[in-house]
């Protein structure tokens, strides 16, 4: 492992990177990290100074992606490490990770899982993005898996290929809804709606507004081990005096005032399902 500690080493690479990046014109630069450092670090650890080298390591990175940063104001760097090991706010500064967890990588991850990696990173973390298989048909599944963007693996693994007969389209109006989603989150405030959201009997949903527009998008999941057909959703930003106009995921369009949509009581009557409302504030008659 390189030691980023240590300022020639740092400087070596960093010299090395912004070579190939100006030689070979890449506007794209990505750093993965699938290795364990702690051994690294605590084998050159002195007795009374336990700690030292990953913290010196740590500042050597920033240092290193500050140097690129000031080299190239306009790099897009992809922090992955080993999926989401080195998300932190500092570098959240200097890029954001296309793949924020190995975990979705593998075949038999749970959805569950990914949803609640997104539901607490989205309040923290505004730009990440999760992995999925795209299993057809299976928007639950999808949605669970979307940050602030999404990372589709439909056939990259394990020798999956697409039936002769395989809707494309399906695939195509999955990603298009995500797609809308992901301008919201990329744009809005994002406010977590239920509580306790990790324990999986309960409810996961949150809330993403504009408050500029008025508008926003509502995302609602009934897990597999929820007992309740419903749910009371207390909207954020709502202005009570006004009307708003709202599409559902299941094709519905209707008109609420504030007031009730503040307080919004949501039905999904199989476990294991999600819901989506896209919400738009109505212009005042003139």
């Amino acid at each position: 492992m390189l030691n980023l500690g240590n300022p020639d080493a740092r400087e070596w690479i960093t010299q090395i990177i912004i070579g190939y990046l100006k030689s070979e014109k890449i506007d794209h630069y990505r750093q993965d990290f699938n290795m364990n450092p702690l051994p690294f670090w605590t084998e050159n650890d002195a007795p009374d100074r336990i700690g030292v080298h990953e913290m010196r390591h740590i500042e050597g990175l920033y240092l290193f992606w500050d140097a690129l940063r000031r080299e190239f104001p306009d790099l897009f760097i992809d922090n992955c490490a080993s999926g989401g090991r080195r998300l932190d706010f500092i570098l959240a500064d200097y890029g954001y990770p296309l793949c924020q967890s190995d975990y979705a990588t593998f075949g038999a991850y749970r959805s569950t899982c990914m949803q609640l990696e997104n539901y607490f990173l989205d309040d923290v973390y505004p730009l990440h993005v999760g992995q999925s298989w795209l299993p057809e048909g299976d928007l639950y599944a999808a949605l669970s898996c979307t940050g602030t963007g999404i990372g589709s693996k439909v056939w990259q693994f394990n020798g999956r290929f697409p039936d002769s007969g395989h809707d494309f389209n399906l695939h195509r109006k999955t990603l298009s809804l995500i797609a809308r989603i992901r301008d919201y989150k990329i744009a809005g405030d994002y406010y977590p709606l239920t509580q306790h959201a990790e324990e999986l009997e309960n409810w996961c949903a949150y809330q993403v507004h504009l408050p500029e527009t008025g508008e926003g998008c509502v995302v609602y999941f009934r897990r597999r081990e929820s007992p309740a057909a419903t749910q009371l959703l207390r909207l954020h930003r709502i202005v009570p005096e006004r009307t708003y106009r709202l599409e559902f995921s299941d094709g519905r369009n209707r008109e609420f005032s504030g007031d009730a949509l503040a307080g919004l009581t949501v039905e999904l009557a199989e476990p294991r399902s999600v819901g989506i409302i896209f919400y738009r504030m109505k212009r005042d008659a003139k």
